[in-house]
């Protein structure tokens, strides 16, 4: 079973899919298409801390810009951010830039 986490609801709720998945032995991968490192981060974190992956992490590198002010280099091996929260900091000029105002 391919997991995504948005679809999923989220961590916990992706974590619980594959601790089910794992007692009935149905293997899991985790996965995403075009995510900023916020994201990305998220899924490392989720990856890292799950037991019952059956596979490597799948994300794609699509984007042109990152939110982030450090964006996470990705490539075949890549670290769990450490900082605070997801240890992604935001830049708040691009956070404004691409903001999508609401009526």
């Amino acid at each position: 079973m391919v997991l995504k986490l948005m679809k999923n609801g989220g961590m916990y709720r992706s974590q619980q899919i594959v601790a089910l998945c794992s007692a009935i032995g149905v293997p899991c991968y985790l996965s995403s298409g075009t995510d900023l490192s916020l994201g990305t981060s998220a899924l490392l974190h989720c990856y890292a801390s799950t037991p019952g992956f059956a596979g490597a992490l799948e994300t794609a590198d699509l984007l042109a810009d990152d939110v982030a002010k450090s964006p996470l280099v990705r490539g075949p091996s890549m670290q769990v951010p450490t900082g605070a929260g997801l240890g992604v900091e935001l830049d708040e000029q691009k956070v404004e830039k691409y903001r999508k105002k609401l009526r």
